[in-house]
């Protein structure tokens, strides 16, 4: 393929990445028991809409990447900045997870939830560098 192809497929791939790990945390949240702490039953009913939210997002993005135009067509900028949005609302949806537990009792869980928040802030961060990389070189 083109250079340009090849971009888009390498950066569909790194989102395909972040979508499987938010369906993995997602299933990962759902699972865990009901909680007696109000605190972390709430940050848990919380976490399972924001990373569904991640999902949604993701998937647009995907979605935007799968029928990008070229570069020199008037609607390339617009998709550029929708995927872009949706990978940074992605990223977010999962950073506010990890805030809802900022006072939950349990340790270990917090502990837990951080590191997936993590895998996908890095999934997320390697999306939009890899998007970056598409609209380099453009057609302003």
């Amino acid at each position: 393929g083109t250079p340009f192809t090849e971009k888009v497929q390498l950066t569909k791939d790194a989102i395909d990445v972040g979508l499987t790990h938010a369906q993995g945390h997602l299933d990962f949240v759902s699972s865990i028991p009901r909680q007696s702490d109000p605190r972390t039953a709430a940050a848990l009913h919380d976490c399972v809409k924001l990373f569904g939210d991640a999902i949604h997002s993701f998937r647009n993005a995907l979605k935007t990447l799968n029928q990008l135009s070229s570069p020199g067509s008037p609607y390339f900028r617009e998709q550029m900045l929708n995927a872009n949005l949706d990978l940074g609302a992605a990223g977010t949806n999962a950073e506010t997870c990890k805030e809802c537990f900022e006072f939950a009792r349990d340790g270990r869980l917090k502990t837990e939830v951080s590191k997936r928040v993590e895998d996908i802030s890095r999934d997320t961060n390697n999306a939009l560098t890899l998007l970056e990389k598409i609209g380099e070189g453009a057609a302003p």
